[in-house]
């Protein structure tokens, strides 16, 4: 499932979510990209090469870049919420851990900017 949106981050001018959907049940994204409108030089400034979201392409004033998410879904948490629950959720984090750690980084080594 995909979702855009103009407005994720502050800086960002355009977002578009790469949905995690698991036997129906949509979770948050396990890909966002986003296009930010900004120079490599206020990139730096802000810190972003030093941040979750990865750097892809400039052109143009533009900076098209990444991020994946850094936790699971909190409704993969277990009763309490101290931990997750592999027991009930054990598939669906797998599956969700493996596009983010494996798929997402050969996919946007794929996407070419013109």
């Amino acid at each position: 499932m995909v979702r855009s949106r103009t407005r994720r981050l502050e800086d960002a001018e355009y977002a578009l979510d790469f949905l995690f959907k698991y036997k129906g049940k949509v979770y948050e994204s396990a890909l966002t990209l986003l296009v930010f409108r900004m120079t490599l030089k206020q990139w730096r400034a802000k810190g972003y090469d030093e941040s979750p979201i990865v750097r892809l392409a400039v052109r143009k004033g533009l900076i098209y870049a990444y991020t994946v998410p850094e936790e699971l879904p909190d409704e993969f948490l277990n009763a309490k919420g101290d931990d997750y629950d592999y027991t009930r959720f054990g598939r669906p984090i797998r599956i969700l851990s493996r596009m983010v750690n494996d798929d997402v980084p050969g996919i946007v080594r794929t996407f070419k900017l013109r």
